[in-house]
């Protein structure tokens, strides 16, 4: 996020323990700079065995992008409007290796593998 106010739940998952990798903007919590900045110093050392991230197109690009090269699989959780919210009016579709796919029907959750980013 942009800063501490853009992190949702961040006292919640701290008081169940989870170890969280933050990265904001302003550095006022965790790694100053992106998210994709923080996952790089952090992989290279020790791989993961798999990955989920949910953003929007710019970071979910680069996080794909980053995994792909270190053959990390994941899953994307894409965002789109969702105008209808049932497929018919087509206005959340994403490309995919196997063509065009309906984000609010078919997702909002693909495998990495499948998605494809505009150049």
């Amino acid at each position: 996020g942009r800063s501490r106010s853009d992190l949702v739940f961040l006292d919640e998952w701290q008081r169940m323990g989870v170890q969280l990798q933050l990265a904001t903007d302003d550095g006022s919590v965790g790694h100053q700079g992106t998210l994709v900045e923080l996952a790089s110093s952090l992989l290279l050392p020790q791989a993961a065995d798999f990955y989920y991230a949910c953003g929007p197109k710019p970071m979910l690009k680069a996080v794909k992008q980053l995994m792909d090269n270190l053959k990390i699989p994941g899953e994307l959780s894409l965002e789109e409007r969702m105008a209808c919210g049932v497929g018919a009016c087509l206005g959340c579709v994403c490309q995919t290796v196997d063509g065009y796919v309906r984000v609010c029907t078919e997702g909002p959750v693909f495998p990495a593998e499948e998605v494809v980013f505009d150049e």
